[in-house]
C-alpha cells in the first residue's frame, strides 16, 4: 500500500504541476496493486511481472487452507522457527 503510493508520487513528480495533482488523485481511487500496475505502464516499464509474479505465488500459498491454519496457530515470538512462515 505504502510503496504503491510512493511509486505514484514519484512518477507524478515527472509531470507538470497541474498534472501531478490529477495523477495522484486518480491514483488514490485505485487499489494498491492497480496503482502500481498503472505507474509501471505509464512510465513505460514492462517489468511489472517481477512484482506480480511473486505476489501470485504468495496468494496461491496463502489460499491453501492448511497453510492458513498453520499460520494462525504460530506463536508470534516463534514465528521464524516455522518453515511455513519463512516461506
Amino acid at each position: 500500500m505504502y510503496s504503491s503510493m510512493l511509486f505514484c508520487i514519484g512518477y507524478a513528480s515527472t509531470l507538470s504541476n497541474d498534472d501531478r495533482i490529477t495523477y495522484i488523485k486518480n491514483g488514490m481511487t485505485l487499489t494498491p496493486l492497480e496503482r502500481l500496475a498503472k505507474v509501471y505502464k505509464d512510465s513505460g516499464d514492462d517489468c511489472f511481472y517481477k512484482v506480480i509474479g511473486p505476489y501470485d505465488v504468495f496468494l496461491h500459498a496463502i489460499s491453501n487452507e492448511k497453510t492458513r491454519k498453520e499460520l494462525n496457530n504460530i506463536d508470534y515470538k516463534a514465528r521464524y522457527n516455522s518453515p511455513v512462515f519463512r516461506d
